[in-house]
């Protein structure tokens, strides 16, 4: 129960070591269960018992293993550790309904703007999630840290920009409706709005003549990136 955590990774490793074992340390050493229950041979029974743990960090290992049943997730999508809803909302295992409901859920960063990743997203939630993103904007959402002019000046948390890492996520995610592609693929020119329709470029579900026409934009980033993916789906640029 008081093992070094050296020892405990050591022992984890060790490919000689038995689900007995690891069942041990994650019985009796809370510091070891990070350690453990990544661990391949680590039973799934096991994460789904240590998924009903009262500890929140224990609860939210579990989560991140990616190895709990849809039951499960349904029931951590309600935990009150953000942190565990938001793993819930970017596993693909989670139901539909489910990853709906999170999408009204009172934390956006860390668990609304998680569901963007989440390549199991229906294509109806995606512009929900871009006009929370956008209403978070508007109540002033800042940066977790303080940057001040090259020039000197006060220190200040600059703007969060929720919106605009919103829109790249979805630009990226392969569930993302056609007409949303469309869209972000027509927004800016040249090093203007490049970083978004370089996501569009890399998304393999945008339409090839959307594609095609990315691959003579003005951009060299997503020029390039466009040709790469009409190469990999063996079309001409």
């Amino acid at each position: 129960g008081e093992g070094e955590r050296e020892m405990l990774e050591a022992i984890a490793e060790s490919p000689n070591v038995t689900v007995e074992i690891l069942k041990f340390i994650a019985a009796h050493d809370e510091n070891g269960i990070d350690i453990v229950i990544y661990n391949e041979k680590f039973p799934i029974e096991a994460i789904e018992e240590l998924a009903n743990s009262e500890d929140k960090e224990i609860r939210y290992n579990a989560a991140m293993t990616g190895k709990l049943s849809a039951e499960t997730l349904t029931r951590l999508s309600e935990d009150e550790y953000w942190r565990v809803r938001g793993t819930v909302a970017k596993s693909q295992k989670t139901p539909p309904e489910v990853l709906a409901k999170l999408a009204t859920d009172e934390k956006y960063e860390g668990v609304v703007d998680a569901l963007l990743r989440n390549k199991s997203l229906p294509s109806e939630l995606f512009e929900p999630i871009l006009k929370r993103a956008q209403e978070e904007d508007a109540k002033g959402a800042v940066a977790p840290y303080k940057t001040r002019p090259a020039d000197g000046g006060e220190w200040r948390a600059p703007p969060a920009r929720l919106y605009w890492n919103a829109k790249n996520n979805a630009a990226g995610n392969p569930k993302a409706p056609e007409e949303l592609l469309r869209t972000f693929a027509a927004q800016g020119s040249g090093d203007e709005g490049w970083h978004l329709r370089s996501e569009v470029a890399r998304n393999p579900s945008t339409p090839i003549d959307v594609m095609q026409a990315l691959a003579k934009d003005e951009s060299a980033h997503v020029r390039n990136t466009a040709k790469r993916e009409l190469q990999a789906r063996d079309f001409g640029s």
